[in-house]
């Protein structure tokens, strides 16, 4: 009765209740994995270490904004990469390491630039995920969901609740989290269109933002709070 048939004995009837009256979130939005470039040192830059009138936003076409995943943090953060991306990847799509083959896996070309949610595959603590804005390319670590525009913010509050939590221990007790395992999130159709859910989902979004913003890091930092 659960996706992927785990051995998870141990869980309530209110658990297992979630997955007989819900359908699971890959039932309508499929996570999917992101870009590897086999050879970041070469390909990503921090977004502070390249000219600010190099980067996509400024309106060149070389240097895009990247999400690679990162550590735990809800709702927005870890906007710190860039990748070099121009004339729509060719270098990567065409870098042999070390002269060998192709090496890169350019993977769901057709999400790139999309808005979305993204989450770290690979975390020391518990699931988090954050909006991804439509301005940027997402990693293999950084994996990604693509949902309608109004979907998106009532998903990610989904993701974000204990109901994940209690998800992904069923599904993947391990760090790390794979788009199958998000996929299996069960999702109460009340909560989609829920004007109320959307409302305080982009409040948290704009608390987040608000926070990442006040370190030098982030791009839009103005001055210390």
């Amino acid at each position: 009765k659960i996706p992927g048939s785990p051995v998870a004995y141990w869980i309530t009837e209110q658990s297992l209740k979630m997955y007989l009256i819900n359908n699971s979130l890959d039932n309508k939005y499929s996570p999917v994995v992101g870009m590897t470039t086999s050879d970041n040192s070469k390909f990503l830059r921090f977004w502070y270490e390249v000219l600010s009138n190099k980067i996509h936003l400024r309106n060149n076409n070389k240097w895009f904004w990247y999400s690679k995943g990162g550590g735990f943090k809800k709702w927005y953060g870890f906007e710190e990469y860039v990748v070099n991306w121009e004339n729509e990847g060719y270098q990567i799509k065409n870098y042999k390491k070390d002269g060998i083959k192709k090496s890169a896996s350019v993977r769901n070309e057709q999400f790139y630039f999309k808005q979305g949610i993204t989450w770290s595959s690979v975390t020391s603590g518990v699931f988090s995920a954050r909006l991804l804005t439509k301005d940027h390319i997402f990693d293999s670590g950084g994996s990604a969901i693509f949902p309608n525009k109004q979907d998106v913010l009532p998903i990610l509050a989904i993701m974000n609740s204990k109901i994940m939590d209690e998800n992904l221990s069923i599904k993947n007790p391990t760090l790390n989290f794979q788009a199958s395992d998000i996929g299996s999130l069960p999702i109460n159709s009340n909560i989609i269109g829920n004007d109320e859910i959307s409302k305080l989902s982009k409040t948290n979004v704009l608390i987040s933002k608000q926070d990442w913003d006040s370190f030098e890091t982030s791009w839009d930092f103005k001055n210390h709070p």
